[in-house]
């Protein structure tokens, strides 16, 4: 059997591949958490789409079809995915 260079050298080769595996975990989870902050600030108002079902409302009070209707219905009972909280439950 022959062995190639000495055991400090291994061992040393074996930790320096440990810290390029843990900085490579922390990049990723540093990436990830940068991606996951900036998707959270750009979400848009939770209230956006609630205010344009509104104002599409008001300026369509002349719809009488029962189609239009059943769309303004459809957009009425849509509302956001985002609820508002209450007072009480406020973040």
């Amino acid at each position: 059997m022959r062995v190639i260079g000495d055991g400090a050298s291994a061992a040393e080769a074996r930790r320096s591949g440990g810290r390029v595996v843990m900085f490579g975990v922390i990049a990723i989870v540093a990436i990830l958490a940068l991606a996951a902050v900036m998707l959270f600030l750009s979400l848009p108002d939770a209230n956006a789409f609630n205010a344009r079902v509104e104002r599409i409302f008001v300026e369509n009070d002349a719809l009488t079809s029962d189609a239009e209707i059943k769309l303004l219905e459809i957009l009425a009972l849509s509302g956001t995915a985002f609820p508002r909280p209450s007072p009480a439950t406020a973040w």
